[in-house]
């Protein structure tokens, strides 16, 4: 310990002092203070904070500061020159240290550049990859590409007897169109046979089975739709222009009837395919058969004479009405009709 530290220490125990107090009273680190009494002025930063913290520390404890520095000057000085002459002196290298020293650091500036050239080196590859694959997938094409026209050239050669085969396919499609009758229509796969004549009610004889018909009616106007099966209403409702009615009959069933509220009021569909009322009289209902059942029961033909004024064909007609709707038991709701003037 020296002279100057144990002044020092002999003032800040006489004041009754802890080395933790003092430090709370001077802001100086606990191990700085330590350092002042043990004389160790070499673990202070430098010189100037030697000076200060000796002057701060003996104001604190009572001593004169600035007489206690000039008292001990050289103690405060020497060890701290000493230590910068040592430092100095270690701190310059030997010729081969400093070439040492070079090597080293241009292998570290070399090392410092690595990551990069792995990263460019990595993206070059990726680069050459893509460029394989492109070509790759370019020649692919041009052979799928010869093979086409190589397939297209024959396909030429073959062309003659292709139109052949389809012009046969036309001649027979049209020779089965031919091959129906004047009253018969194809209906997707089933072909329906009209059998009603122009005075009666719209009869249409179905082939087995029932159920792949689909029966529609298409709303032109707001209108009453019904639809019978085996003489009972499955379908009554109005429907507004621009809808439909479908209905699937079940299986078992004989007769299928459609009726419209007018005749106006719409259209109906077998299959998808439009099919008109053939009555001259009587184009509101349709009435489909099958032809089991017609054969057992015969549609019941209306008797018309047919007088040279309209006033009695329109009579006749609201008689053949009146008689259909006894035969459901239903006659439908009453329904406006748009064409119909009032007079």
């Amino acid at each position: 310990m020296s002279e100057l530290g144990s002044k020092l220490r002999d003032a800040r125990i006489e004041r009754g002092y802890t080395l933790n107090t003092l430090q709370q009273k001077t802001k100086i680190q606990k191990k700085y203070l330590q350092a002042i009494e043990d004389g160790q002025f070499d673990i202070l930063p430098g010189q100037y904070y030697v000076r200060a913290f000796v002057k701060q520390y003996a104001d604190i404890v009572g001593l004169n500061g600035n007489q206690l520095l000039e008292d001990h000057e050289a103690e405060i000085i020497n060890p701290v020159e000493e230590e910068e002459d040592f430092v100095e002196e270690s701190s310059i290298p030997s010729r081969l240290e400093r070439h040492q020293q070079g090597e080293k650091s241009q292998w570290e500036h070399v090392l410092s550049y690595l990551p990069m050239i792995l990263l460019i080196t990595i993206i070059l590859l990726i680069i050459a990859t893509l460029i394989f694959a492109i070509q790759s997938i370019s020649q692919k094409d041009k052979v799928e590409t010869g093979q086409k026209e190589q397939e297209s050239a024959i396909v030429s050669v073959v062309e003659p007897d292709t139109v052949e085969v389809e012009e046969t396919n036309e001649t027979n499609t049209e020779s089965t169109q031919e091959s129906l009758a004047e009253n018969q229509i194809k209906v997707g796969k089933q072909v329906i046979t009209l059998l009603s004549e122009p005075t009666e009610e719209t009869l249409y004889q179905l082939e087995n089975p029932i159920e792949e018909y689909e029966f529609e009616v298409k709303a032109d106007a707001f209108v009453w739709v019904g639809i019978y099966q085996d003489d009972v209403i499955q379908v009554d409702t109005p429907v507004a222009e621009g809808e439909s009615v479908t209905f699937k009959p079940q299986p078992g069933a004989k007769t299928i009837r459609l009726r419209l509220g007018y005749p106006e009021g719409g259209k109906f569909y077998v299959n998808g395919k439009e099919i008109e009322a053939k009555s001259d009289y009587i184009k509101e209902t349709i009435v489909f058969q099958l032809a089991d059942d017609v054969k057992e029961t015969p549609a019941e033909s209306i008797p018309l004479d047919l007088p040279g004024d309209e006033s009695s064909q329109a009579t006749e007609a609201e008689a053949s009405e009146s008689s259909a709707a006894e035969n459901t038991g239903y006659q439908g709701p009453a329904v406006y009709d748009p064409n119909y003037s009032g007079e």
